[in-house]
């Protein structure tokens, strides 16, 4: 390797069994519509996938980190938010975003601007924030945090990992 390098590591070394692999590359991953990108331009593929809990894990499963890279179009985006109380138990989902380059990958972005709208109280939906965003840029979105993106091409990590009926 040469030049400057950074990197994220998240790791659960108490983890009795793993359902990934070591190393994926996202060019070599298959497109999948779906969640914040049903069909506009589809780009998502999921690096780090959910998988159903192994008999005698936590309430969190083996599922202790999810990524999946989405570009995440404004017409298909909803806006929403995952409880500070997990659903089932366990932790609560904390959303991270890592804003990528959508000309990586030649997506076509129409000129638009790249933003995260986010409501920091969920009982006051008139009051939000609206974040420009631009590649190599890292979001923190912790539970109960309204928020949808709009026209980003990101890869979204949640710790833990994706968790059925804990997003509203």
């Amino acid at each position: 390797m040469r030049g400057r390098f950074q990197c994220l590591a998240i790791e659960q070394p108490a983890r009795k069994a793993s359902h990934i692999s070591a190393v994926r590359r996202l060019r070599h991953l298959l497109d999948t519509a779906g969640g914040c990108n049903p069909d506009f331009d589809p780009f998502r593929r999921l690096p780090l996938t959910w998988y159903a809990d192994y008999p005698g894990e936590s309430a969190d499963g083996v599922n202790f980190v999810n990524s999946h890279v989405v570009n995440i179009p404004k017409e298909t985006s909803p806006t929403h938010f995952h409880p500070r109380t997990a659903v089932g138990g366990g932790l609560p989902q904390t959303e991270m975003y890592l804003v990528l380059d959508p000309q990586t990958y030649k997506l076509n972005t129409w000129g638009r601007q790249a933003s995260l709208i986010v409501f920091p109280d969920l009982r006051e939906l008139g009051r939000y924030e609206l974040h420009n965003l631009e590649p190599g840029l890292f979001v923190y979105i912790p539970p109960g945090t309204g928020h949808r993106g709009l026209d980003v091409f990101v890869n979204v990590l949640t710790v833990p990992g994706f968790k059925p009926h804990n997003e509203y």
